[in-house]
Parts: C-alpha cells; sequence; structure tokens
C-alpha cells in the first residue's frame, strides 16, 4: 500500500466544513465564493492564523497574485487596516475531519482510516458519530433481532 506524503494536504471548502458542523467565518466563505478555492487556499497558507494589514489603496498585482487578490478583495468587503485571518479550511481539525470523511464515503474501514491518518482509532470512530448525527452520512442499517412483532 503506497502511502500520500501528507494524508492532510487536501482542505475542504467552507461549505463543507461547514457540512461537517466545523465554524468558519463569513468573510471567508464569502472570499471562497467570489475568488475560489483555489485563492482562499493560497491565501489561508500564506497568512492564516496571522494578523495581516489589509491597504487602503488598491493592490498592485492582485491579477496575478492569489494573495493580493485576496487582500484586495477584503478592502473592499471587510475595509482597510488590521485584521487577524482566522484558519478556516486550514486548520488541522478541518483537515483531518474531512479526509476521514472522504475516507468513509470510500468505504474504507475505520482502523485503515485511522492508520493511513496517524490518529486513534477512537477518534475515527467519534468523527463518524458525528458525521452520522449531522447527517453527513447516512445512519447505519438496524442490526436489532427484535423487529417488533
Amino acid at each position: 500500500m503506497t502511502r500520500d506524503a501528507d494524508p492532510l494536504s487536501e482542505i475542504p471548502t467552507c461549505a463543507h466544513c461547514r457540512e461537517m458542523g466545523l465554524p468558519v467565518s463569513d468573510t471567508l466563505a464569502r472570499l471562497e465564493t467570489e475568488l475560489g478555492h483555489d485563492t482562499l487556499r493560497a491565501f489561508l497558507a500564506a497568512k492564516g492564523g496571522r494578523l495581516v494589514v489589509i491597504p487602503v489603496r488598491a493592490v498592485a498585482n492582485a491579477d496575478s497574485d492569489p494573495i493580493a487578490a485576496a487582500l484586495d478583495w477584503l478592502r473592499r468587503d471587510v475595509g482597510y487596516g488590521r485584521w487577524e485571518v482566522p484558519l478556516g479550511p486550514m486548520a488541522r481539525r478541518a483537515r483531518l475531519s474531512w479526509a476521514i470523511l472522504t475516507r468513509l464515503r470510500a468505504g474504507r474501514s475505520l482502523a485503515t482510516i485511522a492508520g493511513e491518518l496517524g490518529c486513534a482509532l477512537r477518534t475515527v470512530t467519534n468523527h463518524k458519530t458525528r458525521f452520522t448525527r449531522r447527517g453527513v452520512l447516512p445512519a447505519p442499517a438496524s442490526t436489532s433481532r427484535n423487529t417488533g412483532q
């Protein structure tokens, strides 16, 4: 079996994070909707979890640089000044939840997922339970012998 270099390298969208029950800033969700997932991903990789200064004037190379495009969008949406960029979909918890969900949907076993992601079986089980309760995963079929007859 081959292993990915980083099994948590895939970043969920803001919509996927909300579907999984993870908090996502409305600003990040709007930025992703208007500029795209790739731009948001590049911006969060460079600036996520940090304090940034949103410029007063338009950013020069906003057409070619995703970080400049995001800063220019923030200038128009949020306004200029200091802003602490939330991690959002780049947070480890979001990436781990997304990796578990995609593997569960692919039909992999809980133990296989835990081994691939380097986390405890209990972590995968808890995520599966949470996803099922939120309706993200289908509920398991009843195994009860009592049929109610």
